[in-house]
């Protein structure tokens, strides 16, 4: 991932999308290499994606960046190609919610 190109775009852009390379058109599935994001630098905010799953909220409340502006749910969240699952998308959040609540009162 060469971060510095999406320097090119900060002027023209409000948001980015992290996602991991595909051969073809649309998202592989795969999940995107978090260990990069001590790398972004950008002020522009970035939603990330790749292989984003359930499993994945307490990583993903880990990261602490300031330009991490949220996720892109897909394929992990679909019942075919462009299909959205209702119930996991439900799951999902009401998970990532309990995980917020949980933090808030851990810090008081």
């Amino acid at each position: 991932m060469d971060f510095a190109r999406i320097a090119d775009y900060e002027n023209v852009t409000s948001l980015s999308l992290l996602d991991t390379k595909a051969p073809g058109y649309g998202g592989s599935g795969c999940k995107f290499d978090w260990n990069l994001l001590s790398l972004y630098h950008s002020r522009v905010p970035f939603l990330l994606s790749g292989g984003i799953e359930a499993g994945d909220i307490e990583t993903l409340k880990a990261i602490e960046l300031p330009q991490f502006a949220g996720v892109d749910l897909n394929s992990r969240f679909e019942t075919e190609p462009a299909v959205k699952d209702a119930g996991k998308l439900r799951l999902f959040m009401a998970k990532l919610r309990e995980t917020q609540q949980t933090q808030k009162k851990q810090q008081k």
